[in-house]
């Protein structure tokens, strides 16, 4: 956080990890993509530490204080999202019409 007690666009960005992540109650994918839900937060981080894996936030609903997180290796977790953003920001390129002024 900066000065002012705004979060850095670069705070904004990443994803809560291990014992940053705060719900009470939480939705696990493995690596594979099996679901396996919903669990107590002490036990999701057992879980994770067992695995040598991080746990990682991916979305999380407010309302009912629950979590979606993923268990993975957390920088292949950043590798793979960069790479797709990268992906969808040349298709994005690809995609846009060229006009031409006469």
């Amino acid at each position: 956080m900066n000065q002012d007690n705004r979060p850095n666009k670069k705070d904004a960005n990443q994803a809560k990890i291990n014992f940053a992540v705060m719900a009470k109650s939480i939705i696990i994918i493995e690596e594979d993509g099996t679901k396996l839900g919903p669990l107590t937060n002490q036990s999701a981080q057992v879980m994770a530490a067992d695995r040598g894996l991080d746990l990682i936030e991916i979305n999380i609903n407010k309302n009912t204080d629950e979590a979606i997180c993923k268990i993975d290796d957390y920088s292949k977790y950043l590798y793979n999202k960069k790479k797709k953003e990268k992906f969808a920001s040349k298709q994005q390129r690809e995609k846009a019409v060229d006009t031409k002024e006469i």
